[in-house]
C-alpha cells in the first residue's frame, strides 16, 4: 500500500509526465486525489518542491531498472534490446509537454535528466561494449568511440523539438536510434543472436 506522499507523486508524475506541470495546479492534482491542498502541503512545502521529487523518482526508477539489465546474466545483445524496451516503455509516458515544461521551466531539472542519462547510459555501454566483444558479438570499434555516438544520437533524437518537428513518437524514435546503431556495430554472430531474439515472441516493443 503507498502512504499519502507516495500517492501524491505517483499520481503527480502520471499528470506532469502527459499534461506537463507548468499549467497543472496543487489544487487539480488534490482534486484528482480526493485529498485536500493542505495535506499536500504536509508533504510538499510547493509544487516546485514536488516537481523534483517527482524527478527524483523517476530517475531512481531509472536507475534501478538500467542497473538490473546491465548486472542480468545474458548476453549483450539481449541486454541491449532490454535496455531500449525499458526506456521506450519509460518514454511512452512522457508527452512532448512535458519536456518542454521542463527545458521552459526548469532547466535545472532538465539538466539533471540529461546528466543522469549521459553518466548512467555512458556506464551501460562500457560494461555490454565491452562483454560484447568478448563474446564476439560486437566489432571491434574502439569502445568510447561506440559510446559517444550512441549518447549523442540519443541525445539528439530523444528531444522534444526533434520529435515535435518529425512527428515522431518517443517509442519510435528511441526504437529507429537502437535499430540503426546495434546493426552497425554489431558482427555476423551478433546480427544473428539480435534476429533471433526478434522472432521467438520477444520482438522489439
Amino acid at each position: 500500500m503507498l502512504n499519502d506522499k507516495q500517492k501524491i507523486i505517483d499520481y503527480s508524475g502520471r499528470v506532469f509526465f502527459k499534461e506537463g506541470f507548468y499549467k497543472i495546479t496543487l489544487n487539480e492534482i488534490a482534486s484528482g486525489l480526493m485529498i485536500s491542498k493542505n495535506t499536500i502541503y504536509k508533504h510538499f512545502k510547493s509544487k516546485d518542491e514536488l516537481l523534483q521529487e517527482v524527478v527524483n523518482v523517476f530517475l531512481a526508477g531509472m536507475y534501478e531498472g538500467i542497473t538490473k539489465i546491465a548486472e542480468s546474466n545474458t548476453n549483450s545483445v539481449n541486454k541491449f534490446i532490454s535496455l531500449l524496451n525499458f526506456a521506450s516503455g519509460k518514454l511512452a509516458q512522457h508527452s512532448p509537454k512535458w519536456h518542454n515544461d521542463l527545458k521552459i521551466y526548469a532547466p535545472d531539472l532538465w539538466q539533471k535528466i540529461d546528466d543522469f542519462r549521459k553518466e548512467r547510459l555512458h556506464g551501460f555501454l562500457s560494461k555490454v561494449i565491452l562483454q560484447g566483444q568478448k563474446e564476439e558479438l560486437v566489432e571491434k570499434f574502439p569502445p568510447p568511440i561506440i559510446i559517444e555516438i550512441f549518447i549523442s544520437s540519443v541525445r539528439s533524437v530523444i528531444n522534444p523539438y526533434f520529435l515535435t518537428s518529425s512527428d515522431l513518437s518517443y517509442q519510435l524514435a528511441a526504437k529507429s536510434v537502437f535499430d540503426i546503431l546495434l546493426n552497425g556495430i554489431l558482427t555476423k554472430k551478433g546480427k544473428k543472436v539480435y534476429k533471433n531474439f526478434s522472432s521467438q515472441n520477444h520482438e522489439i516493443h
